[in-house]
């Protein structure tokens, strides 16, 4: 494999990645809507205190919340992975680019070729 097809390579396969790390924080966001969706719905129409609805909604919104709250923390915590997941992909494209001749030196190559008539010498057949 060629430095080049390397270097093609790790960057589509750290754009996949940040792919998929956006797709699973957008669950992840999803999540949080729902949960907060649904503790709303439980905090409506509370039924009496002391009754045993209200202690199994008492639970239920018990659990939610620790869960809200984890999915909190996980969320807070993407956000920066996912904006260092970006800028080294950036990086990576950058140092990618300055690798590369530039189209125009490349032109300037082709245009001193045809100036010049080089053409390119045929191989001798190994026999």
């Amino acid at each position: 494999m060629r430095p080049r097809e390397a270097a093609e390579l790790r960057q589509s396969s750290c754009i996949k990645a940040i792919e998929e790390f956006r797709a699973r924080l957008h669950m992840l966001e999803q999540d949080l809507k729902n949960t907060r969706d649904e503790l709303l719905d439980l905090y409506k129409n509370m039924p009496q205190a002391g009754t045993p609805e209200y202690e199994e909604r008492q639970d239920k919104i018990a659990q939610l919340s620790r869960w809200l709250a984890a999915l909190d923390v996980a969320h807070a915590q993407a956000l920066p992975t996912l904006e260092r997941m970006e800028a080294s992909a950036a990086r990576k494209e950058r140092k990618a680019k300055a690798r590369r001749p530039s189209s125009s030196s490349r032109c300037a190559r082709r245009s001193t070729i045809r100036a010049t008539g080089a053409t390119a010498t045929p191989r001798s057949p190994s026999s």
